[in-house]
């Protein structure tokens, strides 16, 4: 129930998803903890059920797809994959487009994969933000980056 940039208001959202189970008649604890403590638990398999984020830095597909969702980034401690889902296709298909150099090639085994995860829903993914920024109107130059690694070499302070 820690507030993160893509999650600004995660006791919250945990209150709806335990609504929306016990409508189906399962019944879910919101249970609490200090940052490193949840990220130690989720990361190693302790919990049944986990809100968790998380924000891209170079807006490659390997950094999402293989990070977060292949059968070796599954292991705990420290798990990446923390619905420890594995799956040999989709860690075929990451692991091939990892080395692949032609860029159509390299889509077309990162779709396939994507229909691998979307037809067996390791995980349920609930929102997608950009996060805000603010400038001075002086301020000129900015365009927001895709992965929100802010850029801020080509700006500049106008009249």
């Amino acid at each position: 129930t820690v507030p993160r940039p893509y999650l600004p208001q995660p006791q919250r959202v945990a209150e709806a998803v335990q609504a929306d189970l016990r409508a189906v008649g399962i019944n879910a604890t919101i249970e609490g903890f200090e940052w490193g403590t949840y990220l130690q638990r989720v990361m190693n398999g302790e919990a049944d059920l986990a809100l968790y984020g998380w924000s891209g830095d170079n807006g490659d597909p390997d950094n999402f797809m293989y990070v977060l969702m292949d059968k070796d980034s599954a292991i705990p401690p420290g798990a990446q994959n923390v619905c420890f889902w594995k799956d040999e296709r989709f860690h075929a298909l990451t692991t091939r487009a990892q080395v692949e150099t032609d860029k159509r090639k390299r889509a077309a085994l990162y779709d396939q994969a994507l229909e691998v995860m979307h037809d067996q829903a390791p995980c349920v993914p609930l929102v997608h933000t950009s996060p805000p920024i603010a400038f001075n109107v002086k301020v000129k130059g900015y365009v927001p980056h895709p992965d929100s690694a802010e850029l801020f070499q080509e700006m500049w302070i106008g009249q």
